[in-house]
């Protein structure tokens, strides 16, 4: 149902005044807090809580105190002086529809500042203030406080011409699963450490898993190992160099049954200023 800017504007204006008229086709008691639900075929999207109410938890799925909203996308019909919000939507993306919220039934307990007329983005999620899942895993992931990883260039100072450097990080890299709550909607998010990236300014890199943090000691044995180094075969003046700190995020919420799916990247980087040297021999 393609509609023009003009058009939208029309809706906008007449949502303030909107009239709700039931399909008679439509269940007439609210739909269960924890599920979607088909109306008539189209999927109601049980979406969220009230703004305000979302913290941090360590018991996620637990009873929680709030109210839960439900949402879903209304297909429309302009009368002449008002809103006729008549269909459940199965929304297209990129159309305009009407989005309406309520407690426990759309035409007695609307929720407040709804409904609204928006473009069906599903990147972007359900529009409004509303907390949802993914609102809830990015409250959780902003609550871990990562650290900006830290270089170790072993031996330190000037890396040598044929002399293989060791490159670690002295920073924290791994991370407790921090979950966040509002009403029924909950999220984990668990931060997996993937590995540090080394640009070394001369056009070469390396990627370190298992030995980002290994360094190497000067009192250690002489088999100590490290698959995170490089050896440098000609002089680098003072580069700009960096090491990017890489972790996949995986969530799992109240919609996913409690398995893990992949959410996203968190990245950090540090520069770190790299010069390497030629030592030549000196015969008397």
């Amino acid at each position: 149902m393609r509609r023009s800017t003009a058009v939208a504007g029309l809706l906008a204006a007449a949502v303030l005044v909107a009239v709700f008229r039931p399909d008679p086709g439509l269940a007439q008691d609210g739909p269960p807090a924890d599920t979607s639900v088909e109306w008539n075929g189209n999927v109601l999207v049980v979406s969220a809580a009230a703004p305000g109410t979302l913290r941090l938890t360590d018991d996620p799925g637990a009873p929680f105190a709030g109210p839960v909203i439900h949402c879903a996308w209304f297909e429309v019909v302009i009368g002449s002086t008002s809103l006729d919000i008549v269909h459940l939507a199965d929304p297209v993306v990129g159309e305009t529809y009407v989005y309406h919220c309520w407690y426990t039934h759309p035409w007695v307990d609307p929720y407040p500042g709804y409904p609204i007329v928006a473009v069906h983005d599903p990147i972007a999620g359900p529009p409004g203030a509303l907390i949802t899942t993914e609102t809830a895993a990015r409250f959780a992931l902003d609550s871990i406080e990562f650290e900006t990883p830290e270089p170790v260039t072993s031996p330190p100072g000037a890396a040598v011409v044929g002399i293989p450097t060791w490159f670690s990080v002295a920073t924290r890299l791994d991370y407790e699963p921090a979950s966040a709550q509002a009403g029924p909607v909950w999220a984990t998010v668990r931060p997996v450490f993937r590995d540090t990236v080394w640009n070394l300014g001369d056009g070469t890199g390396i990627v370190c898993t298992a030995d980002s943090t290994t360094h190497w000691r000067r009192s250690g044995p002489d088999d100590q190992r490290s698959a995170c180094v490089h050896t440098f075969s000609d002089i680098l003046d003072q580069r700009a160099a960096s090491v990017t700190a890489h972790w996949t995020v995986w969530q799992r919420t109240d919609r996913t049954a409690g398995a893990w799916i992949p959410w996203g990247t968190v990245s950090l980087t540090t520069p770190l200023g790299l010069e390497v040297i030629d030592l030549q021999a000196v015969i008397n």
